[in-house]
């Protein structure tokens, strides 16, 4: 498997950032010139369009870049990423510094050393990490703030709960609405799933049809689970704050929202005059309400429009679901867009995230350090051997002398010095899984005899618990000294394979 380094990780996200920004501004502008060239149309329609704009780029270019969809895009170098080289004669080389001699040498794979340089893209994903947090704990503080700030008052047997019931049976919702009062001066809203929050202004200012227009509204609201589609569009405004174009789309997911709902309340109390004085009269009312929950009335503009449209019945008019609206033939159709929109719309790829991908081995040179001073019987006293992508020497230096590969048969001791290397490397592997096994075996005991030591203490007979204590803690003992002896026959078995090789 593939092992991703953080600054990988950064990289591939900078490249996805990108490309959702490229993917999603075509889509929304598309979307934009569409809903201008046509500004009447269903409001049904208008709300999936919506909907999908603000999720298609996210599967477009998260498909494209990292599920091998679509066609190649425009690919940005970033940095070329030389290795070390070896100074001076081997310069045109990609090759690790030699290590300084040692009696037992190790492969040395090709890195570069690491620097505290942070480039701009880990630069990107940490601020990105850092605003999202701000984002999360500003949003939190508003919420907690504002519930704070409700004064919830009692009111009993007024003529909203009647109102309320009546039409939660009209209605048919699954689940129990609470039904709140409070002091406040706010706009009439959807506070959680099953609760509804009203100010006391409603029982004085609104009369029953009003009211009953105005609960239907926002048990509208409830049917269509608003609340949490909400909460959806919320995080997806913290987590994509850079694409200022969401809340284009958010602000007309919104107006969308309240018409249909007050399609939804016109059809059930038939009274389109009374939802629309109702939205006037709470209009007087109205101040700034938080953006995370379902309210009648937020903004001035929006709500001018429609009490409008339900003065002329304009919202009536396009109401109608057309028939392509079901939910076969939707999913079939945003479906298509979604696979044209992948093969179509460019997107933007960086080097290292391309090669992570295509999950492409980075091959390069390899040095070895090797003692020759035994194979040469004391002539030379150390050589460094430097193989190819292919695993063939390419170069050899003996004391700091530089030979080509064609020159390996004068000196027969270098092949000599990495089969030493090479058994060396072997046994030292054999032995580490010999202490593996024998480590695990004796975790295995040592668990047992605790075991057994529990056992032992629980025993009611004094004179036998203390004769079987002493019986594990001697089995115990045996038991080490049986590993130890394992683990020094291990050792002798291996330094015998290693003499006769």
């Amino acid at each position: 498997m593939f092992h991703l380094s953080t600054s990988d990780i950064a990289l591939q996200f900078s490249a996805w950032i990108f490309t959702y920004v490229l993917h999603s501004t075509i889509i929304i502008v598309l979307l934009w010139g569409w809903i201008k060239m046509r500004p009447v149309m269903s409001i049904y329609l208008k709300e999936i369009l919506l909907k999908t704009a603000l999720i298609l780029g996210l599967c477009t270019a998260s498909l494209q870049l990292y599920g091998s969809w679509g066609w190649a895009n425009t690919t940005v170098i970033l940095a070329n990423s030389t290795p070390a080289q070896i100074p001076q004669d081997a310069a045109q080389k990609q090759v690790v510094q030699a290590e300084p001699l040692t009696s037992q040498t190790e492969e040395n794979p090709l890195v570069t050393r690491p620097s505290l340089t942070i480039h701009w893209y880990e630069a990107l994903t940490l601020s990105w990490l850092a605003i999202v947090l701000w984002l999360c704990i500003r949003l939190a503080w508003h919420k907690q703030r504002f519930l704070r700030s409700l004064i919830f008052v009692s009111a009993p047997d007024h003529s909203l709960s009647n109102i309320l019931k009546s039409l939660c049976g009209k209605i048919r919702l699954s689940q129990q609405v609470r039904l709140c009062l409070v002091s406040n001066t706010l706009s009439p809203l959807v506070l959680n799933r099953n609760t509804i929050v009203v100010p006391v202004k409603a029982l004085e200012l609104l009369t029953a049809e009003e009211q009953k227009s105005m609960l239907a509204h926002e048990l509208a609201h409830l049917q269509r689970r608003d609340d949490l589609w909400l909460k959806f569009y919320q995080a997806l405004h913290i987590l994509l704050f850079f694409q200022p174009l969401n809340r284009w789309v958010l602000r007309q997911i919104h107006e969308v929202t309240e018409q249909i709902c007050d399609v939804k309340a016109t059809q059930v109390t038939q009274n389109n005059q009374a939802l629309a004085k109702c939205l006037v009269e709470v209009a007087s009312w109205l101040t700034s309400q938080p953006r995370w929950v379902v309210s009648m009335a937020s903004q001035q503009k929006p709500l001018t429009t429609r009490v409008t449209q339900l003065l002329n019945n304009q919202t009536m008019k396009h109401s109608t679901k057309p028939r392509l609206l079901t939910p076969l033939s939707m999913a079939s159709i945003i479906g298509l867009v979604g696979l044209v929109a992948i093969f179509t719309l460019p997107g933007i790829h960086f080097s290292w995230a391309q090669a992570i991908k295509k999950n492409a081995e980075v091959k390069s040179f390899k040095a070895y350090t090797l003692n020759v001073t035994a194979e040469s019987k004391g002539r030379y006293r150390q050589a460094i051997v430097i193989k190819n992508p292919q695993g063939k020497i390419s170069e050899f230096y003996v004391d700091d002398k530089k030979y080509a590969a064609q020159d390996l048969g004068k000196f027969s001791f270098i092949n000599q010095a990495l089969e030493r290397r090479e058994v060396h490397m072997h046994s030292k592997k054999a032995l580490m899984e010999g202490y593996k096994k024998l480590e695990m075996a004796e975790s295995k005991q040592k668990r047992a005899f605790e075991k057994a030591y529990v056992a032992a203490q629980k025993m009611k007979d004094e004179k036998a618990k203390e004769k079987r204590l002493k019986e594990i803690k001697l089995e115990m003992q045996k038991a080490q000294e049986s590993f130890r002896q394992k683990k020094m026959q291990l050792e002798k078995d291996i330094f015998k394979k290693m003499k006769k090789k």
